[in-house]
C-alpha cells in the first residue's frame, strides 16, 4: 500500500493496469488506501478499533497509518503498526 502496488482496486487499475475499474465494492468511486482504512463502510467496526489505538498517540490520518510518526517512540509506532496489521488481517480484504 505504501508504494501503490496492493490489491486495492485503485492500485490494480491506476498503478498496475490489470483491471479497468477502481471503484470499491461498497459503491464508492475509488478503493484506495485512504478509503480502505478511513471511510469504507465494510470495515467500519475495524476502523473504530484502529482509530482508538492511534488516537492515543497521534491525530489519525492516512500518513500515520501507512508510515507511522517520527515524533513518536519506536514502541508507540509499533503499537500503531500492530493495530494496522490487525485491521488488514481482520478485514480479510486480501484473502483470495
Amino acid at each position: 500500500m505504501r508504494i501503490g502496488c496492493s490489491k486495492l482496486r485503485f492500485d490494480l487499475c491506476n498503478n498496475l493496469h490489470v483491471i479497468n475499474e477502481a471503484s470499491c465494492a461498497c459503491g464508492f468511486e475509488v478503493e484506495d488506501s485512504k478509503h480502505f482504512f478511513l471511510n469504507c463502510p465494510h470495515y467500519e467496526d475495524l476502523c473504530f478499533e484502529l482509530f482508538n489505538v492511534i488516537s492515543v498517540y497521534s491525530h489519525v490520518n492516512i500518513d500515520i497509518i501507512l508510515h507511522g510518526n517520527c515524533q513518536l517512540t519506536t514502541d508507540q509506532n509499533m503499537l500503531i503498526f500492530d493495530a494496522v496489521h490487525k485491521f488488514i488481517t481482520q478485514s480479510r480484504r486480501f484473502h483470495d
